[in-house]
């Protein structure tokens, strides 16, 4: 979606699994347009039966002929435990940083929070 200087254009859907609920984007872009999106999906349950959400992130390419979101992508590597409260920042250059809590497991009754990060070039 753009803002051509009198009106927004073309609202695009960036995330189309109709599968859990999307649920507090946060977005971040340069000044070359280049953009990322991050947010959290309820993922099922655990095998605990603990409800897990996943952090997933898409980029817009600020210089592509036709603006249009990237398909996806989970931003945590391991996917396992719940991540959610994602955060995102981005360098004039286009790296971002995105970093978020996630419940790693200890045994089948606890688990300990961790901020985690991933770095996007």
């Amino acid at each position: 979606n753009r803002f051509d200087g009198n009106a927004w254009r073309g609202a695009q859907r960036v995330e189309s699994d109709i599968a859990g609920n999307a649920a507090a984007p946060q977005v971040v872009s340069d000044a070359s347009g280049n953009a990322m999106v991050v947010w959290s999906k309820g993922d099922g349950f655990d095998p605990l039966g603990a409800f897990r959400r996943d952090v997933l992130f898409s980029t817009l390419d600020g210089s592509a002929e036709v603006l249009a979101w990237s398909t996806p992508g989970l931003i945590e590597r391991d996917d396992e435990g719940d991540a959610f409260a994602a955060s995102v920042a981005m360098a004039p250059g286009g790296t971002a940083l995105a970093v978020w809590i996630h419940n790693d497991s200890l045994d089948d009754e606890a688990s300990i929070r961790n901020v985690k990060a991933n770095v996007f070039k």
